[in-house]
């Protein structure tokens, strides 16, 4: 009845709502994704029989992306690799379209900064003002969603900051060299 009135309500087809909802729905099928880590995110749907749904008030208003985007990283786990391996180039285009003026050149792709013939780390995007002779230089970083455990929070910041500034000393040690 639940999918029924849905797909009438979205005016869509009711096979394209039931697996919609299945991404969004706690079930026997994914319940190990979903609670073998500790990190509790609240389902938006509980599967409590084959014909019964429950609507958790707490997880159709808390949380149900980060829901949606575990059990779509499980699901779908080539696809999402896939994605978040073409967020750089995208990110790098949409830098381009923003130093677009004729003032800007750009290289919206990866440099290497190099000494003595080895690679010391890289620019993901550098934009050249030619008005003011000033270099901005771009490292993309991103991280997944982190949920509420603790332990999963502060290794993921402790991995961010460190590479950042990895980054940037090996940035700043290129640019005193040259």
């Amino acid at each position: 009845d639940f999918l029924y009135s849905l797909a009438k309500h979205l005016a869509a087809d009711q096979l394209q709502i039931q697996q919609i909802c299945e991404s969004l729905t706690l079930s026997p099928f994914n319940k190990i994704t979903h609670t073998a880590s500790g990190d509790t995110v609240w389902a938006p749907l509980v599967r409590s029989s084959q014909s019964h749904i429950i609507l958790p008030l707490f997880g159709l208003e808390h949380s149900p992306f980060r829901f949606l985007l575990r059990d779509l990283k499980e699901k779908y786990a080539s696809d999402w690799f896939s994605a978040a391996n073409r967020r750089e180039s995208r990110w790098q285009s949409e830098l381009k379209d923003v130093f677009s003026s004729g003032r800007w050149r750009v290289v919206a792709r990866g440099v290497n900064l190099k000494h003595d013939g080895r690679v010391l780390t890289d620019i993901d995007f550098l934009a050249f003002d030619e008005q003011k002779n000033a270099a901005l230089l771009f490292q993309l970083k991103w991280q997944d969603p982190v949920g509420l455990d603790d332990k999963a929070k502060f290794s993921a910041a402790r991995n961010f900051e460190r590479e950042g500034n990895r980054w940037v000393e090996a940035t700043s040690r290129w640019l005193e060299i040259y």
